[in-house]
């Protein structure tokens, strides 16, 4: 008997699943710079349009920036994830605030191999 083979899947996120997915998530990572850029881990809210970055980024802003932020969720047993990318400018000291102008999410289920039944099994 040969195992059945549960193919891999993927498609894009609304914008609406999107932002329910982020409020089920604390932390994402930051991208900041251009041809070398940095990723910073931070905790994070949204709020009004807004993504609040919580607590010590450490990133240098001499004015307004464009960053990249991607928050994810993984389900090892059940093999698959989602991920969701925020664009747009990072102002402020402390609290940081991103303006979101861009929102884009991708849900993935990576193929995998269903093991065979065990004919010793009962229910």
């Amino acid at each position: 008997m040969t195992d059945d083979l549960t193919p891999a899947a993927s498609f894009d996120l609304d914008q609406q699943t999107c932002l329910g997915l982020l409020a089920t998530q604390r932390m994402g990572r930051l991208v900041v710079g251009g041809n070398s850029p940095t990723v910073l881990l931070a905790e994070f809210t949204v709020v009004d349009g807004a993504a609040l970055l919580i607590g010590a980024v450490d990133v240098d802003l001499t004015e307004s920036q464009w960053v990249v932020f991607e928050v994810e969720g993984i389900d090892e047993h059940q093999h698959l994830g989602w991920s969701v990318i925020l664009r747009g400018p990072l102002e402020g000291t402390g609290e940081r605030r991103m303006t979101i102008v861009e929102l884009t999410g991708r849900w993935v289920r990576s193929a995998r191999r269903t093991p065979p039944l065990d004919g010793r099994a009962y229910l």
